[in-house]
């Protein structure tokens, strides 16, 4: 049998397995969609009779998913690589774990890998408006047209004045060539579009042309990259980081008038180690061309999901930045790792002893000390404890920090405005997200004009 799998196949599995979620795959890659959990560490899900569950705690305790699945000889149990074996095709059977790796490495677009470099798409390109249809842009055998169909944005509270601020930021896709209503937007990795975030599903009412896949067609979008309003970036005064783009567009259509100089950029939530170093380049390009737009002038805010997940990021994303820029390992990860990962009770800073960390330190006392001061029964349980230097290992100074909103947005305030010397803003929505409080927005409106 001829080798077909490219070279650019030897990545570590390990590292693979640890950047992509076991449902994220099968939901996206596989068809497969979620229609219940049995609780927070199980989910459920069901593609044409067949059901797959899978469970986020191994039972040696760690913390990768593993699923049972039905093949040939009935049900089964494993991890993702065992998935992609059982329900994907592999290029050479001979290989099967080149083969997997080749499937899941095209996944999220490793972005040195041969896929990524033949199928590079100009930033200029998409972003280029013309009266007439030009011709389909191709990444991955998908179609991709300039922007005009709008209905699943309408759909989800956006007004037109809104869609046509973002206008140059979002294309249309089409799996057959024909129909274009599908939403996509572009990813950036070096400098340049490399893959889509895909919208396809609406209400019943305008489902059509919200087409999924064909059988045997796979639309790849670069979960790596991160999505930016604009590349102008000389307009703008400030950058609102959010976790995917209906969010951003939502925060600007419900304060428009003070977001009209901000230049949006979406995560797109899920975030590992390549995407930080996506977010962290990408942070470098816009600041090349414009300085101002820096931590360190406090102009970078969150406009993360207002939950413990987007506290998260909110500190996350700034040490991730500071680490790039001065090339330390300041670390923020979880401190105990029970059975169940979301019941971590603590997160652990730990930063170098050669950092000057004082001011810190005494911000940190302060906060510590303006708890005492709260008549709250759980008041203990939103201390920052410091570690003693004898449970620590060497030239290493630790905190922990209460693994709740508050907690991950108070060390953002206080680790923010001692190393970049600005605090950074954190603009949270009263819901769980900026869509939930425009549709909120939106439905006060239409009663108040129905009374």
């Amino acid at each position: 049998m001829t080798n077909k799998l490219p070279k650019f196949i030897d990545y570590p599995l390990k590292e693979l397995l640890r950047d992509i979620d076991l449902v994220d795959f099968a939901e996206k890659e596989l068809g497969f969609i979620e229609t219940a959990g049995k609780n927070a560490k199980t989910k459920r899900l069901e593609k044409d009779g067949i059901v797959l569950l899978v469970h986020y705690t191994n039972s040696d305790g760690s913390l990768r998913p593993y699923c049972f699945y039905q093949n040939k000889k009935g049900t089964d149990k494993g991890n993702l690589i065992d998935l992609v074996k059982n329900y994907c095709h592999l290029e050479d059977p001979n290989q099967e774990l080149k083969s997997v790796g080749y499937i899941l490495s095209k996944f999220i677009n490793l972005p040195d890998n041969s896929f990524v470099k033949e199928n590079k798409v100009k930033a200029e390109s998409i972003a280029k408006k013309t009266a007439k249809p030009i011709v389909p842009i191709n990444l991955n055998h998908q179609n991709v047209y300039p922007f005009k169909k709008h209905d699943f944005l309408i759909y989800r509270g956006l007004n037109k004045d809104t869609i046509s601020h973002f206008q140059n930021a979002i294309v249309n896709y089409s799996f057959s060539g024909i129909n274009i209503k599908n939403i996509a937007f572009p990813l950036y990795y070096n400098k340049e579009v490399q893959g889509f975030s895909v919208r396809y599903k609406a209400s019943n009412k305008i489902k059509e042309g919200y087409k999924k896949p064909d059988k045997g067609q796979k639309f790849q979008g670069n979960y790596l990259g991160v999505w930016l309003s604009s590349t102008n970036f000389k307009n703008f005064d400030k950058i609102a980081i959010g976790e995917n783009e209906i969010d951003c567009m939502s925060h600007f259509q419900l304060d428009k008038f003070k977001a009209s100089k901000t230049l949006y950029l979406s995560i797109g939530g899920n975030m590992y180690k390549r995407k930080f170093e996506a977010l962290n380049n990408t942070l470098d390009w816009i600041q090349s061309v414009n300085p101002n737009l820096s931590f360190h002038k406090g102009h970078i805010k969150s406009i993360t999901d207002n939950d413990t997940l987007g506290a998260y990021y909110d500190i996350s994303i700034p040490i991730n930045y500071f680490n790039h820029k001065h090339n330390i390992q300041i670390q923020y990860k979880k401190f105990d790792t029970p059975k169940n990962h979301n019941d971590s009770k603590f997160y652990r800073l730990d930063i170098p002893d050669h950092l000057d960390y004082k001011d810190l330190e005494k911000k940190i006392d302060a906060y510590n000390k303006s708890i005492d001061l709260l008549k709250e029964d759980n008041k203990y349980s939103k201390y920052i404890r410091k570690e003693s230097q004898n449970k620590t290992p060497q030239n290493i100074k630790r905190y922990l920090i209460p693994n709740t909103k508050e907690g991950h947005s108070t060390i953002s305030k206080l680790f923010t405005s001692t190393f970049f010397k600005n605090e950074m803003i954190l603009d949270k929505s009263k819901s769980k997200d900026w869509n939930d409080d425009l549709k909120l927005n939106n439905k006060k409106k239409n009663n108040s004009l129905t009374l």
